[in-house]
């Protein structure tokens, strides 16, 4: 959730997981298309907003996204902003999901800095696979593997703890993503015809990157809440930092969103 190809990822975590926890709150355990939980439907629609700094070598300025929210969930399944879940099933704290998303904002256009002058658009596009979340009192872990075709591979894993006051909530997280090459080669490689004499080829490899950080929620009343979340990814090891359209290791992020629950 922590590279270009996954804008909004970090507002939508105060509800990621609903798509599990509420097939969890619902009773039963077991294939969701075998459970005789009832189907109750919860919906609202809000706002989301991200600031962040950009890896990309004289990026001009640091990049901003917005997007309406849209949110739905029922027994089967989960929408939330750009992602979308199909509950598989829950066993006791563990839970499954098939999950799509689709990102905007992701990628770069070659007149988004001098440096990328000649380099072919990457765009985000979608991401399909599995998801999953295991939740207990210490705390929840939750991941998922997307695929993005020609994009590549995008392995994530995070561990979150959730502390209430009243209205108030915090999580600190940390997390761990693993790209493979097809990916980084793709966001960050540098193909023969886009060669320049201060721009060297680069094949990229598979690479790790660590985030850090801390999503505050506050519930105004029971159908709205306020989202807030700060967080920070370093790149780990070579894989992406040694691409010559790099400068910035280490990317802070700030996210904010607002949802109105009709139900």
């Amino acid at each position: 959730m922590m590279l270009p190809a996954f804008a909004f990822v970090l507002v939508d975590s105060a509800y990621a997981q609903q798509t599990l926890s509420d097939t969890r709150d619902a009773g039963g355990s077991g294939f969701t298309f075998l459970s005789d939980a009832p189907n109750v439907t919860h919906w609202g629609i809000g706002v989301g907003a991200r600031y962040r700094d950009s890896p990309y070598r004289d990026y001009d300025g640091s990049d901003f996204d917005a997007l309406p929210i849209f949110y739905f969930d029922n027994k089967w399944v989960n929408f939330f902003g750009t992602r979308a879940d199909l509950k598989i099933g829950t066993w006791n704290d563990f839970s499954v999901a098939l999950r799509g998303r689709y990102s905007f904002g992701g990628g770069y256009e070659a007149s988004d800095s001098p440096y990328l002058e000649g380099m072919d658009e990457r765009d985000g596009g979608a991401w399909f696979g599995p998801a999953f979340s295991w939740k207990k009192s210490f705390g929840e872990l939750s991941g998922s593997y997307l695929i993005g075709g020609n994009k590549g591979h995008r392995a994530e894993l995070e561990f979150s703890k959730e502390f209430e006051r009243g209205r108030f909530s915090i999580s600190p997280y940390i997390g761990t993503g693993w790209s493979n090459s097809d990916y980084v080669d793709y966001y960050y490689g540098v193909r023969p015809s886009e060669v320049r004499a201060n721009r060297p080829a680069y094949d990229g490899e598979s690479a790790f990157d660590v985030t850090l950080g801390a999503t505050f929620d506050y519930r105004m009343t029971d159908r709205q809440t306020l989202i807030l979340d700060l967080g920070v990814t370093r790149f780990v090891g070579g894989g992406v930092y040694d691409s010559p359209l790099v400068e910035n290791r280490t990317i802070p992020e700030v996210q904010v969103g607002y949802v109105y629950r009709f139900q």
